[in-house]
Formats: structure tokens, C-alpha cells, sequence
């Protein structure tokens, strides 16, 4: 079975990854931004950086409609 760029499994993988990265950056107080880790100059923050966790639990809600999708495909038989 080949994974299509477009498919929803492939769409539900992304979006998790992308919550994992988020959430878990934001949690340890890694700083994603270049600018913010120019100004800094050191990526890591004293706190939790609440914006990428936030963006990172957002990005849960349409990672599960995908897996549900994906997994309903899945199930149904093809012809």
C-alpha cells in the first residue's frame, strides 16, 4: 500500500507530528522562533512558552478528524 501525499492517513501523521513538536518544544521551553533565539541568543526559555503549546494542542483537534477519516478508509473495502 502506498501512501499518497493527499490521503488522509498521510494528513493525520503530519499534524501529529507537527502537535508532538509543538507541544513537547513548548513544554521543555525550547523557543522554535530564529528571531527569538537571535535575541536571546540561547533557544532554550526559563518557562514554559505557552504560544507553542497552544498551537501544538490546537493542531490535536483536526490530527484526530484526519485518523478518524483515514481509519474509516481504511476499514472499507475496495473494488
Amino acid at each position: 500500500m502506498w501512501l499518497r501525499r493527499r490521503s488522509p492517513i498521510f494528513n493525520a501523521l503530519s499534524l501529529t507530528a507537527a502537535s508532538a513538536l509543538f507541544l513537547v518544544t513548548g513544554l521543555i521551553g525550547y523557543t522554535l522562533s530564529r528571531h527569538d533565539r537571535f535575541v536571546a541568543g540561547t533557544p532554550w526559555s526559563t518557562s514554559v512558552i505557552w504560544t507553542q503549546v497552544v498551537v501544538g494542542a490546537a493542531l490535536l483537534a483536526p490530527a484526530a478528524w484526519f485518523w478518524r477519516r483515514g481509519l474509516r478508509d481504511l476499514r472499507t473495502p475496495r473494488r
